[in-house]
């Protein structure tokens, strides 16, 4: 996909002005989002085999075998 300097540019002020909502809800609630954002990082990098991606047949990201899923009750 081609975009124009101009169209990036309204792009990420999008995608930025998502980001601070997502953190002003998530502090408002009380949570801990720095802490969520990590844990699911970490959990994205465990489907990593020896820092490379597994794919499916679909070509999807597949769980590598040290995968574990977020534990995301602790931030919240």
């Amino acid at each position: 996909m081609e975009l124009d300097n101009e169209d990036k540019v309204e792009l990420l002020d999008a995608l930025c002005d998502q980001i601070v909502t997502a953190i002003g809800v998530a502090h408002m609630f009380g949570m801990n989002i720095q802490g969520a954002l990590q844990e699911v990082a970490n959990s994205n990098d465990s489907k990593f085999e020896d820092g490379k991606p597994v794919f499916n047949e679909q070509g999807k990201i597949a769980k590598g075998k040290h995968y574990f899923k977020p534990n995301l009750e602790r931030f919240v």
